[in-house]
């Protein structure tokens, strides 16, 4: 997939006269530019890179941002040209708390997925199973507690604005009920050498919930005015260097 170069962009490669961009690795995009998880005859695709604006950790809930190239080309791929051309693009910011919100929303649509697929065939009860375990019971990036923890607490919820913080909310609860339902169906289906770990689940359900009743309180609050945002714009990241094939 190529584009005019319009701007100056390290490593783009001369084509004719012309300079064109040549883009690795995307991902399909649905118009209202979220990217999905599966294949689609498409003509819109997004690129997207995490960026810690501040030089920090990767690992920082409430410093990384997004930042997500839309592409458009003038037709759906898959194409018979080795190469299609971009009619347009469109570079959008996501906020820490906005990515959140946007890695959630990926959580629910994969978990609704497995959920389906394991209904009627129950070989894919080891996938729902991994995918619950990242949720509920989360070892390396401290999964929906992690999130809560950083963005719904009295001295931080302040700094995001209301939108945002509801969004963000919601999305989880949505997950938080998969989750439920990914559980009793793993529960039905699973070996018994298993029950311990289902149980190691639910009490990882358990905690979440009750979470989120804490920190529902808090959020009504907010909402209700007993605090003001002090919400900033997300620095762009440093321009950097990207391989061109």
């Amino acid at each position: 997939m190529t584009t005019k170069n319009t701007f100056e962009t390290p490593g783009a490669t001369n084509d004719g006269n012309e300079n064109f961009i040549c883009v690795a690795s995307v991902s399909a995009c649905s118009p209202d530019k979220k990217i999905v998880d599966k294949f689609l005859s498409t003509n819109i695709f997004a690129s997207e890179i995490s960026y810690n604006p501040t030089g920090g950790k990767m690992d920082e809930l409430s410093k990384v941002c997004k930042k997500r190239t839309v592409i458009i080309t003038k037709k759906s791929l898959p194409s018979v040209l080795e190469r299609e051309p971009v009619v347009s693009t469109e570079e959008v910011t996501l906020t820490p708390i906005q990515s959140n919100t946007d890695d959630i929303e990926k959580q629910i649509e994969k978990v609704a997925s497995l959920i389906e697929s394991t209904s009627t065939n129950t070989g894919k009860i080891s996938q729902l199973q991994r995918q619950l375990m990242g949720i509920l019971c989360a070892n390396v990036n401290g999964g929906v507690l992690a999130v809560c923890n950083t963005f719904f607490t009295k001295e931080n919820i302040k700094n995001f604005g209301q939108n945002d913080v509801k969004n963000l909310y919601d999305s989880i609860l949505r997950v938080v009920d998969l989750c439920k339902t990914g559980l009793r169906l793993h529960k039905s289906f699973m070996k018994i050498e298993f029950s311990r770990l289902q149980n190691v689940m639910e009490l990882g359900l358990v905690n979440i919930e009750r979470t989120l009743r804490e920190c529902g309180v808090i959020i009504d609050a907010y909402m209700q005015g007993e605090t003001e945002p002090n919400q900033e714009e997300p620095e762009q990241p440093e321009q950097q260097e990207h391989p061109v094939n």
